[in-house]
């Protein structure tokens, strides 16, 4: 599909590395998902950094923590109109 590098090596030393020109349109649409999804992303960051009035903090977006505590908040809202209580468990999940 000419996604990934043509890397051309004489003496363990690189000369191109660059991708193939290909007409593949399943490679053109990958290229252009991974566009977008970098564009939300950055999209994403800058409403929230309108919205709460903060400067960009780069070790704040997706920090382990962070995430755990958004899957918490998540399961919490999720659960709560069922009825069911939510505990949540010490130690590492496999």
């Amino acid at each position: 599909m000419g996604l990934c590098p043509d890397n051309r090596i004489s003496g363990g030393r690189t000369h191109a590395a660059h991708t193939r020109k290909d007409q593949n349109r399943l490679a053109k649409a990958l290229r252009i998902a991974a566009v977008t999804v970098a564009a939300h992303k950055l999209t994403r960051l800058l409403w929230a950094m309108v919205k709460h009035r903060r400067p960009c903090d780069p070790e704040r977006p997706g920090t382990p923590e962070l995430a755990r505590a958004g899957k918490e908040r998540s399961l919490r809202r999720q659960t709560e109109p069922l009825g069911f209580a939510w505990t949540p468990v010490l130690g590492e999940v496999l």
